[in-house]
């Protein structure tokens, strides 16, 4: 099995594309958007591995405000300000509110 995900919604909503570590067909991607005071949030996903990490920064620090890597995901899903990853067990276990600002929220770890 491998991450559910959609492509074109990831794109919305983070408005740019994504890097590609190695080559594509590795499914190994790195998603990242920085907002007006600095925050930068950062997704980091292998869609065959089924690993997904991510970490909200501030360029005035020199480590992460908060970094988690996450095993067995199923699913990363978002709307226009709101991405959601869920795991295996198909509950939400962590919400990105990317509007007004960055905010996590960490439902199910």
């Amino acid at each position: 099995m491998f991450i559910q995900f959609d492509e074109y919604e990831l794109l919305k909503l983070f408005e740019s594309e994504p890097v590609t570590i190695g080559e594509k067909e590795a499914g190994v991607f790195i998603y990242s958007k920085t907002d007006s005071f600095g925050f930068k949030l950062v997704m980091t996903f292998s869609i065959y591995e089924k690993e997904c990490s991510l970490s909200l920064n501030h360029h005035s620090y020199e480590t992460p405000i908060f970094d988690v890597k996450l095993k067995d995901v199923e699913r990363i899903s978002c709307n226009y300000k709101q991405l959601k990853i869920q795991r295996n067990n198909s509950e939400k276990c962590i919400e990105a509110i990317f509007k007004p600002n960055f905010s996590l929220n960490i439902l199910n770890l």
